[in-house]
């Protein structure tokens, strides 16, 4: 079980096959319940929601942006953090989505990625996922700018002279 704690971001990269339906990207939570979860997932117009129900179904947060944020057939850079009573939502480095938490939320059991609960169904992914990352600090609280290319460049060939050594371990003397 992750434990989000008031504090944290979810961070990635991903891509959206089609649109028109609802499409989970961040899970955590009880499976088979409308309750005890957070979330993010893509609308079906391309709008992102991130929010948490406690153990009773109460909802302590919704950030939901406006359609369209998300399109079909392109990579988007996205980021959800909680800083302790405010959610914010960016997209591609953008602030999109702001919301103040009214209750606790709870801990989830857990934790999947390219899932959702929404609805009493689950909503798969139809599409990637790519670096997400989970870190206990609120990483982004304004407009920023994501990396432009989110796979590492191949090294380069260092010719006839080039060599790499590798050692897994040095004894002393």
């Amino acid at each position: 079980s992750l434990v989000l704690g008031t504090v944290y971001t979810v961070s990635g990269w991903l891509y959206v096959t089609s649109l028109g339906a609802v499409h989970g990207v961040f899970f955590n939570g009880t499976i088979g319940s409308n309750a005890n979860r957070t979330q993010i997932l893509i609308g079906s117009a391309g709008n992102v929601q991130f929010y948490s129900e406690n153990g009773s179904g109460v909802v302590t947060f919704s950030a939901t942006t406006a359609d369209g944020v998300i399109t079909a057939g392109a990579w988007h850079h996205f980021a959800a953090v909680r800083s302790n009573a405010a959610a914010y939502v960016f997209i591609d480095g953008a602030h999109v989505g702001t919301a103040t938490e009214s209750g606790t939320e709870s801990i989830g059991q857990n934790v999947f990625l390219g899932y959702g609960y929404q609805s009493s169904a689950g909503k798969g992914l139809a599409g990637r996922l790519f670096d997400v990352r989970y870190s206990n600090r609120a990483e982004y609280l304004a407009p920023f700018t994501p990396p432009t290319a989110f796979l590492p460049a191949a090294f380069t060939d260092g010719g006839s002279a080039g060599f790499a050594e590798i050692r897994d371990r040095v004894v002393p003397g």
